[in-house]
């Protein structure tokens, strides 16, 4: 990049910067149109809301992931893993969505344990598997895990900056649209008041 490169590049930020500048609300200058006036304070005010919806959604994600791992930090404290050996092949559901079911058996006190629990699609017979039980030795669902939590935590957040966006964008949006169809409306009636006046000279 050559010297007059990064000077027009300077110059044009800097120019838009003023232009910014003289834009803002609060502009003493008397050119400066109360619907100009209204859209500044608009864009100020959306502005404002997404940057302060920042910390809130990182305070947010912070307190969804911390009960989320709290959860599921107590929910496998209250629950037995076992190794389970898969007996035979999983059936397969017709719809994808739905988990596979096999026939598993365990190890215990009282001998070995069969149950049908849901497996991975593509388990084979034979294959060894995670089994998590209840208290009465019932086969449950998979706890949360450390990365459910985060996954939990990041997702509250996007959804806020998202949401606060979208927000933002109307709050701007809206008036425009009011603004420009005022002007429209303005230009349409100032337009036939001069149809008007040619018309009469005519005559």
């Amino acid at each position: 990049m050559t010297m007059s490169e990064t000077t027009f590049g300077i110059d044009g930020i800097a120019s838009h910067a003023v232009r910014l500048w003289r834009c803002r609300p609060w502009n003493s200058n008397p050119l400066m149109r109360w619907p100009d006036r209204l859209l500044a304070a608009v864009r100020v005010c959306a502005v404002a809301v997404i940057v302060i919806s920042v910390p809130i959604a990182g305070a947010a994600g912070t307190v969804t992931y911390s009960d989320a791992a709290a959860g599921n930090h107590a929910e496998r404290a209250a629950l037995t893993m076992v190794h389970a050996t898969v007996l035979e092949p999983p059936a397969l559901p017709p719809v994808n969505a739905q988990p596979a079911q096999a026939r598993v058996s365990w190890p215990s006190e009282s001998g070995p344990v069969v149950a049908t629990v849901a497996v991975a699609r593509a388990t084979a017979e034979g294959a060894g598997i995670s089994v998590w039980l209840n208290e009465s030795g019932t086969p449950v669902a998979d706890p949360g895990t450390p990365e459910s939590a985060v996954v939990d935590g990041i997702a509250v957040a996007a959804m806020i900056l998202v949401g606060t966006a979208f927000a933002g964008w109307l709050l701007v949006l809206l008036p425009r649209l009011l603004v420009e169809r005022g002007r429209a409306e303005a230009w349409e009636r100032q337009w036939a008041a001069l149809d008007g006046v040619g018309t009469e000279g005519d005559r």
